[in-house]
């Protein structure tokens, strides 16, 4: 079963500037950042989002979400639930580790802006 762990970060500042990688191996499943960051994006109270591969001892690899609220919008584990089941009814449980960041919000540069 897909896990999501919400995890609230203070003080975390990421400079995204492209992918080192366009695929996660996790327990021998490919995993594509792009198509969950597609589907989490979708979501009313999701600014943005960066899906990542983090080292995992067990599985090779586990998929890391970051997750930018809304303005207004409380990060927690309403939001963790609700953005669980919009990935459960989308794919099939799976034994990928998973886990949330929720990021503060800030201002997000896009390329020409």
């Amino acid at each position: 079963m897909n896990k999501l762990k919400a995890v609230p970060v203070s003080a975390l500042v990421l400079f995204l500037t492209d992918r080192r990688s366009f695929m996660i191996i996790s327990g021998g499943v490919n995993i594509y950042p792009q198509e969950i960051e597609n589907l989490l994006v979708t979501h009313s109270d999701v600014e943005d989002v960066a899906v990542i591969g983090a080292p995992d001892e067990e599985m090779g690899e586990r998929v890391v979400a970051v997750v930018q609220p809304r303005l207004g919008v409380e990060s927690g584990p309403g939001l963790a639930e609700a953005l669980r089941s919009l990935c459960a009814k989308a794919w099939a449980a799976s034994n990928a580790r998973s886990s949330l960041i929720f990021a503060q919000h800030s201002r997000v540069n896009r390329p020409g802006s």
